[in-house]
């Protein structure tokens, strides 16, 4: 008996040894996975799939407010069609990095569409949030290459349990369908 144990001890410590590294493999493939499940890979923010995968758990969070914020990039289309996609995929390149960099604590943002951005927002009053979208506004409409590309931004807050968070992205949804005829009538 001795002797079994001697020859299958380091054997059973290999083989535990072994499955262990293989589980951790695994499991770091699967987080690969759902990595390039939830990110965009054009922008390297996270994307729709993010959002769809994170509204129930919004819906059940008790802090208050949570806002939501879209940031449409106005004649992407006219871009692709004029100056080739790789120009179009630029302009919502350098979009994302401008809110990459202006991203406040307690945020999500998300490309959600082809030229559509989400931002959710927690714990911020809606003057932190104007002030917040002005500051997006000026930058995004600085630092695109053309002017005729613009922006269109809409928000809306959501202060107690009683509106959802569909409720709120489709209210920013229809301020910057509002702001989009705004800027039209502008140019």
């Amino acid at each position: 008996i001795v002797v079994l144990t001697v020859i299958f001890a380091p054997i059973a410590i290999l083989l535990t040894i072994y499955l262990i590294i293989k589980r951790k493999k695994q499991i770091k493939k699967i987080k690969i996975t759902d990595r390039h499940k939830y990110t965009d890979m054009l922008t390297s923010l996270k994307n729709r799939n993010y959002l769809n995968y994170n509204m129930k758990k919004w819906d059940d969070n008790v802090i208050y407010p949570q806002s939501f914020i879209v940031v449409d990039l106005n004649n992407i289309k006219y871009v692709n069609d004029n100056h080739g996609h790789e120009e179009g995929d630029n302009v919502i390149k350098k979009a994302a990095s401008i809110l990459i960099i202006n991203q406040l604590e307690n945020t999500d943002i998300m490309r959600t569409d082809g030229n559509e951005f989400t931002i959710y927002l927690v714990g911020y009053e809606e003057k932190v949030i104007m002030s917040y979208i002005h500051k997006l506004n000026k930058e995004l409409k600085n630092s695109l290459p053309n002017k005729e590309y613009g922006v269109s931004i809409g928000y809306s807050m959501i202060t107690n349990e009683i509106k959802t968070i569909d409720d709120a992205i489709n209210e920013a949804l229809i301020m910057v369908k509002e702001n989009k005829g705004i800027s039209n009538e502008e140019n």
